[in-house]
């Protein structure tokens, strides 16, 4: 698995740039990885449900999502 970790930085803008999400998508094809995974704790734009859509192996574990993802880590 290819994991990103992006940080929030007080005074930065709160959402996750789409240069992030580009870098992190050419980081995890050119990786051989069979899956991907970018955590952060900024808020997620729209345009990852449908990069998840389209590549079911990379997942976005932002802001709103970080509790279902421990809660789930935490079930299985």
């Amino acid at each position: 698995t290819y994991i990103l970790t992006e940080s929030h930085v007080s005074g930065q803008h709160p959402e996750l740039e789409e240069d992030v999400i580009r870098r992190f998508l050419a980081d995890f094809n050119s990786s051989g990885a069979e899956r991907g995974i970018l955590v952060t704790d900024k808020y997620s734009p729209f345009m990852i449900h449908e990069i998840e859509s389209n590549q079911p192996k990379v997942r976005f574990i932002t802001r709103e999502r970080v509790q279902v993802f421990v809660d789930s880590m935490a079930l299985g």
